[in-house]
């Protein structure tokens, strides 16, 4: 009985589920959010003009209730934390440096698409995922000529009145596992002169 027991405890302990996977997306979603607020906040006190300030304090207010998160919550229901994870169960391969492209398109109603981003001397291979019925779907692979610095785009300090990108857009640049910028675009702040626009736009 007792030989029974000690074999079916190290079976049961053999199979759990490892949390080391997890652990390492919470962290990664912790500093994420963190630094992606930081630079909204930065990003509003930098704006010239008053109604485009209130615009970008509206973005401060709502964007913790929309992605479900507040300054360090770890919140595994987040609409980011669960893409990090579909990322990791896709196995997607991801070069040293590489990319995450959010964009947020008002309307009737949010549609969220997400590009993942990773370079290869002056390619980059582009996955694109949107968010349907809670869960990230991947819908497309593709090699472009585009490079990192690309993606670090001048931040604009007022609306474009024309010929500009009209939806939120999200630029986070990662090293490894280590997220090194989050910059928050406002509508408008994007010129449609910009190479990524192409690729938004698709």
């Amino acid at each position: 009985m007792m030989r029974s027991l000690i074999i079916f405890l190290c079976t049961f302990f053999f199979h759990l589920p490892s949390t080391n996977e997890d652990t390492n997306i919470d962290s990664l979603f912790l500093n994420w959010n963190r630094v992606t607020l930081n630079s909204l906040s930065r990003l509003c006190s930098d704006m010239e003009e008053q109604s485009d300030r209130s615009l970008c304090e509206n973005r401060i207010a709502t964007m913790p209730g929309f992605w479900a998160i507040e300054d360090d919550s770890l919140n595994r229901s987040s609409i980011r934390w669960i893409f990090l994870n579909k990322m990791e169960n896709d196995s997607n391969k991801l070069s040293k440096d590489w990319t995450i492209v959010e964009v947020m398109k008002t309307g009737e109603k949010v549609s969220l698409v997400n590009y993942i981003i990773s370079y290869s001397g002056t390619n980059a291979n582009i996955i694109k995922y949107v968010y349907a019925k809670g869960e990230w779907i991947k819908i497309n692979e593709k090699i472009s000529m585009l490079k990192i610095g690309d993606f670090k785009l001048p931040i604009s300090k007022t609306l474009l009145s024309s010929n500009s990108y009209p939806y939120d857009v999200i630029i986070t640049n990662f090293k490894q596992d280590s997220v090194c910028e989050s910059n928050y675009y406002l509508e408008h702040t994007i010129a449609d002169s910009i190479k990524i626009v192409c690729m938004l736009k698709e």
